[in-house]
C-alpha cells in the first residue's frame, strides 16, 4: 500500500534543544505543531467530532 505524503510540517522546537542555542521550552511550543496540523486536517471536513475520554482510573488500591 503506498504511503501518502502529507503537507510539509513545521519543525518542532523540541529538536533544537540539542544545539548550543537552548531555550526555555514549554508545553505550548511542543504541542503547537501538532495542534496546527490537527486544525488543518479538520478544516478539510464539514463536520468533525471531537470526543474526549473522561474516564478516571485509580490505581491506589494496588499500591502495597
Amino acid at each position: 500500500m503506498p504511503v501518502r505524503a502529507g503537507p510539509k510540517r513545521r519543525r518542532s522546537p523540541f529538536f533544537d534543544q540539542s544545539s548550543e542555542k537552548k531555550q526555555a521550552l514549554g508545553w505550548e511550543a511542543v504541542l503547537s505543531p501538532h495542534m496546527e496540523s490537527a486544525k488543518a486536517r479538520m478544516r478539510q471536513h464539514p463536520v468533525v467530532l471531537c470526543l474526549q475520554d473522561t474516564a478516571e482510573l485509580d490505581f491506589n488500591a494496588f499500591h502495597k
